[in-house]
């Protein structure tokens, strides 16, 4: 709830920064749209630029052209000077508040992701849905439990990379997984197949490497009862 604070605090801040910023972004819109009204079209049929001579030759253009080069460029440029000095002051409205809060740092979001894998792997959750975000919880809240968003790509390949790197082998290649599938239906993909190949190509390996060496649970490691490679697979003490 602390956190939900925080960050709500936070919104607010940008949202103010939003509002005064889309004023300013505004008057720069409507400076570059006025220069391409006057230059675009201005022979029938339209759609070819007006040369130059054309556009200074009428009076009128004339006085509107010296008019957006005086009074509406300062205002332009007011309006950009305005918003770098806005965003440079966001920036450090944010650091500060960070400062004086109990803000998470980085090694916060690695000991949640930890604790994510831990909890999987206790209770053995479903990773068909995990990634959705959705899993079922045991004894008496035997429910489904929902969560407001889905993990993409790029969390699925983050949380194998901390199940891989905790010893949780059998866990990181699951999170591979999902991370692949995951990718294979975004429409912008967080995470690229290619990025996400390697490492699970890696983990099958060093899997399938430390249950063949080491077995499949130790102090500080686990794996599957048997090796993800068919081959190594069908050796005869991994047959039931």
């Amino acid at each position: 709830e602390d956190l939900l604070s925080l960050e709500a605090e936070i919104v607010r801040m940008v949202e103010r920064y939003l509002e005064v910023a889309h004023q300013r972004i505004t008057t720069i819109r409507r400076y570059v749209s006025e220069y391409r009204s006057l230059t675009q079209g201005a022979s029938e049929g339209g759609g070819m630029s007006a040369p130059a001579g054309e556009v200074v030759a009428h009076p009128v253009d004339a006085y509107l052209l010296l008019k957006r080069l005086t009074v509406e460029w300062a205002s332009v440029e007011d309006a950009m000077t305005f918003h770098a000095n806005a965003t440079q002051e966001l920036v450090q409205r944010v650091v500060v508040f960070r400062e004086k809060s109990t803000f998470p740092v980085m090694e916060d979001l690695h000991g949640a992701a930890v604790a994510l894998v831990r909890l999987q792997d206790t209770y053995n959750l479903n990773m068909s849905t995990l990634p959705a975000g959705s899993f079922i919880g045991v004894g008496l809240t035997s429910h489904e439990f929902q969560s407001s968003k889905s993990l993409n790509a790029r969390d699925c390949l983050f949380l194998g990379k901390h199940a891989f790197n905790k010893g949780y082998y059998d866990k990181a290649i699951e999170w591979f997984e999902a991370a692949l599938n995951t990718a294979s239906h975004e429409e912008n993909s967080s995470a690229p197949t290619h990025e996400i190949e390697p490492f699970l190509k890696a983990a099958v390996k060093v899997h399938d490497d430390v249950l063949e060496k080491r077995g499949p649970r130790g102090s500080d490691w686990q794996t599957k009862a048997v090796p993800v490679d068919e081959d190594l697979a069908s050796k005869h003490k991994y047959r039931q």
